[in-house]
C-alpha cells in the first residue's frame, strides 16, 4: 500500500515538473466552470485559438531559451500580412502569397539575431526599436481585405495546421537537445561570453534561432490570415502580451538546465488559451492585459529566483 502511495506521490512530482502546477490549476479551473457555468464550448475554436497562439509561444520560447528575447514579432506578422494583401490585389496566385509571408518572416528575423549577436546591442532594445519601426510603416486604421473565402476548408486547415505544430515542437526540441548547434544555444541562454570564447559563431548562431522561430511565427501569421483575410500593420498586436504570458507559464523564463522545453510552451500555450476564453465567456475581456501582464510578472520572478 505504502509502495503504491509512494509512486502515485512520484508520478504527480513528475507531472508537476514537466508542466508546472500553475498549468495544471488552469486546467482544473477551467474544466470547473466548464461544467457548473455551463459555458459554451467548440473544440474546432479551441484548437485554432490554441494553434495561432501556440506557433507564437513556440517561436518566442525558442528565442528565451536560447538566452534572447523579442518583442517585435508581432509587429513582424503583422507587416507581413500587409504584404500579403498587397500581394493579393496585384493578382499573385496564392502559393505566392504563402511564399512572401514565410519568407519575409524567416529573412527578417535571421536578420535580426545576425545583427543582435554582430553589434552586441541588448535584444530588448534593438528588438522594441524595431517593433516600433515595423508598426508605423502603414496607416494603424488601414484594413486591406483579401476576398478569400476560406471558411469550407476551415476544419481540415485547423487539423493540419495543429499536426504541423506538433512536428516543429518536436522539431525544435529535436533541435535543442540532440544537435551541437542546440546546445550551443541553450549554453547561450546560461553564458553567452563562454560560448564566444569556444570559438562558436554566435552570429551564425543566432541567425539561425532567430530565422527558425520566425518560420514558426510566419505559420502563426498564415493561420491568422485564413481566418480573417486582411493585412493590417497594427493587426493583433496584443497577442505580444498573450504569447509572452505562455512563455512564461511553459517555463521560457527558467534558468534550470532541464527546463520544460517545448512541452511545457504547448502547456503554458493551452493555459493561456483557457484563460483568454474564460475572460471571454465570463465578460471579463476589459482585465484581459491586466491578467496577461500579472501572469508574466508572476512566471518572470518565479523562474528567475531559480538563477540565484
Amino acid at each position: 500500500m505504502r509502495s503504491k502511495l509512494a509512486e502515485c506521490g512520484h508520478f504527480w512530482q513528475r507531472v508537476l515538473r514537466s508542466y508546472g502546477w500553475p498549468n495544471l490549476a488552469v486546467v482544473v479551473v477551467y474544466v470547473l466552470l466548464l461544467q457548473y457555468k455551463n459555458i459554451g464550448w467548440n473544440a474546432l475554436y479551441f484548437t485554432r485559438q490554441f494553434c495561432v497562439l501556440g506557433f507564437f509561444t513556440l517561436g518566442a520560447g525558442w528565442i528565451a531559451l536560447s538566452g534572447g528575447i523579442d518583442l517585435c514579432f508581432m509587429a513582424q506578422a503583422a507587416l507581413s500580412t500587409v504584404l500579403a494583401a498587397s500581394a493579393y490585389h496585384w493578382g499573385l496566385p496564392i502559393v505566392v502569397i504563402v511564399a512572401v509571408v514565410v519568407l519575409f518572416n524567416v529573412a527578417v528575423g535571421a536578420a535580426r539575431g545576425w545583427l543582435i549577436e554582430k553589434l552586441q546591442v541588448p535584444a530588448i532594445i534593438f528588438t522594441l526599436a524595431l517593433a516600433t519601426v515595423f508598426s508605423n510603416l502603414g496607416a494603424p486604421d488601414q484594413f486591406l481585405i483579401m476576398g478569400i473565402r476560406t471558411y469550407r476548408y476551415y476544419t481540415p486547415f485547423t487539423l493540419a495546421m495543429l499536426a504541423v505544430l506538433l512536428l516543429c515542437a518536436a522539431g525544435v526540441q529535436f533541435y535543442l537537445h540532440r544537435t551541437w548547434w542546440g546546445k550551443y544555444a541553450l549554453a547561450m541562454r546560461e553564458n553567452i561570453g563562454a560560448v564566444r570564447a569556444c570559438g562558436v559563431n554566435t552570429r551564425s548562431l543566432s541567425s539561425i534561432v532567430y530565422g527558425g522561430a520566425s518560420l514558426l511565427f510566419a505559420f502563426g501569421t498564415l493561420m491568422m490570415l485564413f481566418v480573417a483575410p486582411y493585412g493590417s500593420s497594427s493587426r493583433d498586436s496584443s497577442y505580444l502580451y498573450q504569447v509572452l504570458a505562455a512563455v512564461g507559464l511553459g517555463g521560457g523564463f527558467s534558468h534550470r538546465r532541464k527546463s520544460r522545453g517545448m512541452a511545457g510552451l504547448l502547456a503554458g500555450a493551452v493555459s493561456m488559451t483557457m484563460i483568454e476564453q474564460l475572460l471571454q465567456y465570463l465578460g471579463l475581456g476589459h482585465y484581459r492585459l491586466i491578467v496577461e501582464g500579472a501572469v508574466i510578472l508572476v512566471a518572470f520572478f518565479t523562474q528567475i529566483d531559480e538563477k540565484k
